[in-house]
């Protein structure tokens, strides 16, 4: 993944998900924890964003520790009450800390798109966990992917004196199950009429549920559960996002 993949939107990013709903993920995740592993509230983030997970977990009596490699994003972060992030690597990372559970929310895990990078987030996760803690994260999951095939997206956001305008333009790698998504933005400032745009592109993985299985397995884990990101369905080709919980051995 492009160390900088967010940099240059990091300041709009709030804003085109600010109808996402991080409070119910964040309860989605508190349940999690509470089913499998109950009582231990340390936890560390890998890809931890502006940190808008975390402060919901926080705001619920969870210590949080974030991990992301954008600076313009930690920055953000930062300004969050009560939540610790730092720049790092999730493929190559060593705090000499422990941690009783490890999530990786929004797809973190998609970005990562070679089997080494795979391997190392798995690696990162052993080497941060207590024997028994749990390592949660959702992706996208292939027969979803393969089924509903990602299209053409727009969105189109008012913000204050600003217009932004997103073009996303998928393009399959089917041999790899990766999917290129070419951004456009535009960013129309109504006080000067100046225009600013911006073109990214973000790979992004999908995985089988075995898949997911053998790279934890490889890594001393144990799977625990697989099933539909937030809603908890069980995996079909509706399944656009999988949540996989896993527990060190």
């Amino acid at each position: 993944m492009n160390e900088n993949v967010f940099n240059d939107y990091s300041d709009f990013y709030d804003i085109f998900y600010k109808d996402k709903d991080y409070a119910g993920e964040a309860n989605y995740l508190s349940n999690l924890l509470k089913k499998y592993n109950p009582s231990n509230y340390k936890l560390l983030e890998f890809g931890s964003g502006t940190g808008k997970h975390a402060q919901f977990l926080i705001n619920n009596g969870y210590t949080v520790h974030g991990i992301e490699k954008s600076k313009k994003m930690i920055s953000l972060a930062e300004q969050r009450s009560g939540f610790t992030c730092q720049e790092g690597d999730i493929c190559n990372l060593n705090l000499d800390l422990k941690f009783e559970n490890i999530f990786s929310f929004f797809h973190v895990m998609s970005y990562q798109t070679t089997n080494s990078q795979i391997n190392d987030v798995f690696k990162s996760a052993s080497l941060h966990l207590v024997k028994g803690g749990l390592f949660i994260f959702d992706a996208w999951y292939t027969p979803g992917v393969k089924y509903n095939q990602p299209s053409l997206r727009y969105k189109n956001i008012k913000y204050k004196n600003f217009e932004i305008f997103r073009i996303a333009e998928p393009s399959n790698r089917f041999n790899s199950n990766i999917v290129d998504i070419n951004y456009t933005i535009l960013i129309k400032n109504n006080d000067d009429n100046s225009l600013k745009t911006i073109r990214e592109k973000h790979s992004m993985k999908h995985f089988s549920e075995r898949e997911i299985e053998l790279y934890a397995e490889n890594n001393g884990f144990e799977h625990l559960k697989s099933e539909e990101f937030l809603t908890g369905k069980v995996l079909s080709k509706d399944t656009w996002t999988i949540c996989s919980v896993f527990r060190k051995i």
